[in-house]
């Protein structure tokens, strides 16, 4: 054995045996290996030898020399100094004429965008220090998410400087040039330099270099989420995820007659009122949606690409050049992902596929650990194979869909997205108790998928009719924290004797703020004058400054309300009864049977809140909480709902008008034809005259005239028919309640 072990090791070249030992040592050691062992052997090889190599360490000097220093240490000591100042500066400013936060911030940022074009050259012309590079663009990350997040003083600045990244050779040419608005989207030139930094590695680097690409990318994921790898692929622009579904639901709300007939992979066929379109889709956005729309409405080409978006702030081309020793390569792949830059080689730009599977594969990762909608589209974009990819995807989504909350509401955005209504089904007849209240939107998309086809048509229903009432009555268990006395049957009968009065009547206003202030919780009819203060200079409420109320405990973090580590107490505390009550009426309305279910849910609304018939009675009440800055998700929510019972309350004035009308038109048409026959059996030549139509004007009548025939006489009668048709019905006019009472429709 030991002899075969020896055979086996001598077998290997003894330079791939070393290099083996080589790559796994320390940095240091490797210097100290090469310093103290290898170079003194170049004393004792041939001469020639020795000239081969010293000539390839001369080229590789001059090659290298100007190799810009990338010093991350005395980098992050600078940074550091000037994060410091600006905090003893946020101290001084209280009691100091001026802040010098501007100046600051300014040479921060300026700092750091000028060592970008550093980081540049040493990965993409030079070829070297891809790791140390990394980790440099990590930093500049860094110091940015910790500006753009940090919640000790107001970023107004920070988000509104304006900052102008320009990336040249060592030549001096330009290659790209960023204009952005907002420091916080400088992230897009680093992106930009990842991706030339990972091409450049494929293309130059060793195995050694390669292997370190997928911790490279799991590193940018981890600081800067799954979008931070997507956006590399694309060069930093930022990149839409509008799915089929959303193409065909926004086409509809256009109003354009277009329908999604086929797709495959970045093609779309489109068929409008008369002609065929082949659009071409590589990155669809809404406005570019728009502009596609457009054309096909009044365009008689034959096909329209659809540009990808562009990235936050906007982007210099016109300045781009090549160096002399790159081919002016530039080229769309033809397929739903990134283009090549102009700047690239020809060895660099075929490295595009191989990173291309990098990222997906760094993606993928991310998807088996927190599926998403959006990661799901994302992965299904940037790979050719879109059938494989939803194959892969679907599967892995079906082993993991009830395993938590999380992907549970994810599984069914992704099972809406594609259509899949069967695995709806499937999954909320087992695990809908995953579901919790910040999962609504995905629940109404897929709600919204199982009302669209004729099978689940009534399961959905039932959800929207579930869903809308279980809003209503949180949102009424809300109100009757600050109203606990609307139960009162003393306070019932004054509200419907309220509603018998005309709005505007004298007298109403009083006996509403009477009533206002007869169901209103004792000892909340006022609000606390220092709360009020606080309120109007927007400085959150502090908890227990009004012991009245009850506590707040998000009054800390009001100055970031959209913190979504926060979501789940936001949720709980200020749930979005106007977000979430409006979500699902849009829902009732896209899907077949949702009128008459909007109409039974006003009825059972109007019998837990019946003060909704009045609208001066819900201004007051949202008058008196406006006061509380932890009630405005209330208020929002009582507004919302009193606008859905007014349009409803219109709709069913509106049926029932139309209802006495069509009757109206039966009996008519009865009594016509009765007449007709009892006059054609008494006068023998009626046949000869039951063709000749009625006049379409009744005769001028003689003599003074009743005001109920004046009346009567001004009608409206339907678009369509004859004006003698209706001429024997009275018009009692205007009705005697007026407006704001039970029969207000406004």
């Amino acid at each position: 054995m030991s002899s075969s072990g020896r055979g086996g090791v001598s077998s290997k070249p003894p330079s791939s045996r070393f290099t083996t030992i080589y790559d796994a040592l320390p940095a240091d050691a490797q210097q100290e290996l090469v310093e103290k062992h290898l170079i003194p052997l170049l004393n004792q090889v041939e001469k020639v030898r020795f000239k081969k190599a010293f000539a390839h360490a001369s080229e590789l000097h001059r090659r290298h020399d100007g190799l810009p220093g990338l010093n991350l240490k005395a980098k992050r000591m600078e940074i550091n100094g000037l994060l410091d100042e600006l905090q003893r500066d946020a101290k001084r400013s209280f009691v100091k004429d001026r802040s010098h936060k501007k100046e600051l911030l300014g040479e921060a940022i300026g700092s750091l965008t000028d060592w970008l074009n550093d980081i540049w050259s040493v990965v993409y012309e030079h070829n070297v220090n891809f790791i140390h590079a990394h980790k440099c663009l990590m930093f500049v990350a860094g110091i940015l998410d910790h500006l753009a997040s940090g919640r000790s003083s107001c970023r107004c600045t920070f988000n509104n400087m304006f900052v102008t990244v320009t990336i040249k050779r060592k030549s001096g040419k330009h290659v790209k040039a960023f204009n952005i608005n907002g420091a916080q989207n400088i992230e897009q030139v680093l992106f930009f330099i990842w991706r030339d930094l990972f091409l450049s590695m494929l293309a130059a680097g060793n195995e050694h270099h390669i292997s370190q690409i997928s911790d490279m990318l799991e590193d940018i994921e981890d600081l800067m989420s799954w979008t931070a790898l997507e956006r590399i692929l694309y060069g930093g622009k930022k990149c839409s995820r509008a799915s089929g579904k959303d193409v065909w639901r926004f086409w509809q709300s256009s109003g354009c007659f277009c329908r999604v007939l086929v797709q495959a992979k970045d093609m779309w066929l489109i068929e409008s009122q008369h002609d065929w379109w082949p659009i071409l889709l590589p990155s669809v956005s809404p406005d570019d949606l728009g502009v596609a729309l457009s054309f096909l409405a009044g365009s008689h080409d034959d096909c329209y690409e659809v540009s990808d978006t562009e990235g936050y702030g906007s982007e210099s081309n016109s300045d781009i050049e090549d160096d002399d020793g790159d081919a002016d390569y530039y080229d769309d792949d033809g397929e739903s992902g990134p283009q090549h830059a102009r700047h690239w080689s020809s060895r660099v730009s075929n490295q595009m596929d191989n990173f291309r599977k990098h990222i997906y594969t760094a993606m993928m990762s991310v998807f088996k650990v927190a599926p998403s909608q959006p990661l799901y589209i994302a992965l299904c974009q940037i790979w050719p194979d879109r059938l494989e990819t939803d194959h892969e995807l679907r599967h892995y989504l079906k082993s993991i869909a009830v395993s938590s909350s999380e992907t549970f509401a994810a599984a069914l955005d992704i099972y809406a997205t594609e259509d899949l209504p069967d695995e709806i089904i499937r999954i909320l007849d087992t695990h809908q108790h995953l579901l919790r209240p910040r999962d609504a939107s995905a629940l109404q998309n897929a709600i919204l998928t199982l009302g669209q086809t004729n099978t689940h048509n009534a399961r959905a229903l039932q959800v929207v009719e579930k869903e809308l009432l279980d809003t209503v009555r949180a949102l009424r268990a809300a109100l009757l924290v600050s109203f606990s006395q609307l139960e009162l049957t003393a306070n019932k009968e004054e509200l419907q004797q309220i509603l018998k009065l005309r709005s505007g009547a004298a007298g109403r206003q009083n006996r509403v703020e009477a009533w206002i202030n007869a169901v209103a919780t004792p000892g909340t009819n006022g609000p606390n004058p220092i709360a009020f203060a606080a309120m109007m200079m927007g400085v959150p409420l502090v908890p227990g400054m009004d012991p009245t109320e009850d506590a707040d405990p998000l009054g800390y973090l009001d100055l970031d309300p959209h913190d979504p580590d926060l979501e789940d107490l936001r949720e709980e505390f200020r749930p979005r009864f106007k977000q979430r009550f409006e979500g699902w009426t849009e829902i009732a309305q896209a899907i077949t049977g949702g009128a008459a279910l909007q109409q039974q849910v006003y009825r059972e609304t109007l019998q837990l809140m019946p003060f909704l018939r009045a609208s001066d009675i819900v201004d007051e009440m949202v008058g008196r909480l406006a006061d509380k800055p932890n009630k405005h998700h209330v208020c929002d929510g009582l507004d919302a709902l009193s606008h859905f019972v007014q349009r409803q309350r219109k709709k069913a004035n509106n049926a029932r008008i139309l209802q006495r009308q069509r009757d109206v038109m039966r009996s008519t048409s009865a009594t016509s034809s009765t007449t007709l026959v009892s006059t054609s059996a008494m006068d023998p030549t009626a046949d000869d005259v039951s063709d000749i139509p009625p006049p379409l004007e009744t005769p001028p009548s003689t003599g003074t005239s009743s005001p109920e025939a004046t009346t009567s006489a001004t009608a409206p009668t339907p678009s369509g028919l004859p004006a003698s048709f209706f001429a024997h019905i009275p018009f009692a006019g205007p009705s005697r309640l007026g407006t704001g009472g039970l029969e207000d429709v406004d």
